[in-house]
């Protein structure tokens, strides 16, 4: 099991092979499934109800959701916007 921080850490666990398939598929469409993560502000706002994206990015300065980056493209889990939003 790898113990990381964040999507690039697990990404430089991959070995040589791996890298390789990563790319080929990051070339193809990916196909929509459900899935746990969202994958913009704009979609974490709808999917909260229409909060700005402005507050959502104050809510994650203040450290009151988590956001991953991976490059230049954010995401956020589900699981935890929930949790986040019980706290609140």
């Amino acid at each position: 099991m790898i113990k990381a921080e964040s999507i690039y850490d697990i990404f430089l666990a991959l070995s040589q092979t791996e890298k390789e398939t990563f790319f080929k598929l990051i070339k193809k469409p990916i196909p929509q499934t459900e899935t746990n993560w969202i994958h913009t502000w704009d979609a974490l706002s709808k999917y909260l109800g229409g909060i700005s994206i402005r507050s959502l990015q104050r809510y994650e300065k203040e450290g009151i959701i988590t956001k991953y980056r991976l490059g230049k493209k954010v995401f956020f889990k589900k699981s935890e916007i929930d949790k986040s939003l019980i706290r609140m």
